[in-house]
């Protein structure tokens, strides 16, 4: 669900760009995206391929004078990317690379849910958003050694909309 409320006018002399006409607040949701589709950007960004596995992804947004505020969570589910047939004729190295990225994964899994889960808060300008790597690693943690993190919106909608 996605809300583009205007806001209030500005100023004569003030120029207006449409980060300060519109405020838009949402909620995102992908879910059972199949990772093998995605094999391109793992490639481009990871340096590996998958066999396997899903993700789906939660998202609380709110953009409202120039900044952005929300989060993101994505969950991995059945993450499979050494295939000893497929793989087969890779390099030595690589198929150690990818043997090592699966077994991270399989670190990070909830034993219970069988996801990897994190979740990344996101706030400031439009043009140079932040997140913290330390949350982000401490969700991961969280989620495989202490609680689940479960599917679904972390927080209300109205809770982003109030936040300045």
């Amino acid at each position: 669900m996605l809300d583009i409320l205007p806001t209030p006018a500005a100023p004569e002399d003030e120029v207006l760009t449409l980060e300060k006409i519109f405020a838009v607040h949402g909620q995102e949701v992908i879910e059972g995206t199949q990772l093998k589709s995605m094999n391109d950007i793992w490639r481009a960004y990871g340096k590996f391929d998958v066999v396997g596995g899903s993700l789906s992804i939660y998202s609380q947004i709110h953009v409202k004078n120039g900044r952005i505020d929300g989060y993101v969570k994505p969950i991995f589910k059945d993450v499979n990317v050494y295939d000893k047939k497929q793989d087969a004729k890779k390099p030595f190295f690589k198929k150690l690379y990818e043997g090592i990225v699966e077994g991270v994964a399989d670190i990070f899994e909830n034993r219970k849910t069988d996801k990897v889960v994190t979740v990344a808060d996101i706030s400031g300008p439009i043009s140079n958003p932040h997140s913290s790597p330390m949350q982000i690693a401490g969700k991961l943690i969280e989620n495989a050694f202490i609680k689940a993190i479960l599917p679904g919106f972390e927080r209300e909608l109205g809770f982003l909309r109030k936040k300045k």
